[in-house]
């Protein structure tokens, strides 16, 4: 749904009751199309209701810089998405790891011992550009945040043997905590998840109610510039490794989303911020009754 300005909508897009869906976006290419994936795009309607029903929505992505989201919406008021579970299928994770040695820290090269439960094959392995290491003595990552890092331009230099892998790291933040790396530590290759829902900009009045994620990597309900008001009600979060509320781009403050009300969500095992405000101070939020379990 998109239009030129906003106009009253009152459009409802009702799924089947416990109906299933599954959705692949592969990379997108032309330079003219939207390059971030999402499976709904909202901009310039107002009063749209999404209502799942019960059904389920399993997305799948291939490894384009962008991995397939669920919505992303702007400049639009009185919206609401309700009753939806969205699964993410193990496919779009696209995450590898193993074992690091023969670390040489001046020049970032190391090797990777991979996972055999998580092989992939080079084509896979070479589109990847972040990850992140682990520490074998606490099992929680070194840094504040992942790596960039580089692989060979062939199989046949890239390939030490069947099962490890040559890397050199990139300057993203592997210079800041390099000496606290050791062999034996873990090295997790990973991309980015795509958004469950994304509000852009001027977005009013906003409510997510009754909604079920399983393994969300992307952020859940990121809200940007000129967005107030919004509601996010009585959702489940099971294994989400995204932050949950908030953006990397501000949060949720001054301009960046005012009156937020966060009420009876349940969290399982994030793996980010449940809510992440970034350096702006919050205003007229209200946070009530949400749990969150083995954070």
């Amino acid at each position: 749904l998109t239009t030129s300005e906003t106009t009253p909508g009152a459009v409802e897009l009702r799924f089947p009751i416990g109906g299933e869906f599954n959705v692949r976006q592969d990379p997108i290419s032309d330079e003219g199309l939207r390059s971030n994936g999402f499976l709904l795009y909202v901009d310039g309607y107002d009063n749209i209701l999404v209502n799942g029903r019960g059904s389920k929505i399993t997305i799948e992505a291939t490894h384009g810089e962008w991995l397939c989201g669920f919505m992303e919406v702007n400049n639009s008021s009185g919206m609401q998405v309700k009753d939806i579970i969205i699964d993410y299928h193990p496919n779009s994770l696209y995450q590898i790891g193993g074992k690091v040695k023969n670390f040489e820290k001046d020049a970032g090269t190391f090797e990777v011992i991979v996972d055999t439960a998580v092989y992939k094959t080079y084509d896979v392995l070479k589109h990847y550009r972040e990850g992140y290491f682990l520490s074998s003595e606490h099992s929680q990552k070194i840094g504040l945040k992942g790596v960039d890092f580089e692989m060979e331009e062939s199989w046949e230099e890239a390939r030490v043997n069947d099962t490890t892998f040559r890397f050199t790291c990139g300057s993203s933040e592997y210079g800041r905590y390099k000496d606290e790396l050791e062999d034996g530590d873990y090295f997790v290759l990973s991309h980015r998840g795509g958004d469950v829902v994304y509000l852009n900009s001027g977005v009013d009045n906003f409510v997510l109610n009754n909604m079920t994620t399983h393994a969300c990597r992307g952020r859940y309900f990121s809200i940007n510039a000129g967005c107030g008001n919004s509601r996010c009600l009585n959702n489940s979060y099971l294994r989400t490794q995204g932050r949950i509320m908030g953006s990397s781009s501000g949060g949720v403050g001054v301009d960046r989303g005012d009156n937020v009300w966060y009420e009876g969500n349940r969290y399982e095992y994030s793996r980010d911020d449940m809510f992440h405000n970034g350096s702006n101070a919050g205003k007229g939020s209200v946070f009530r009754k949400n749990s969150l379990i083995g954070a």
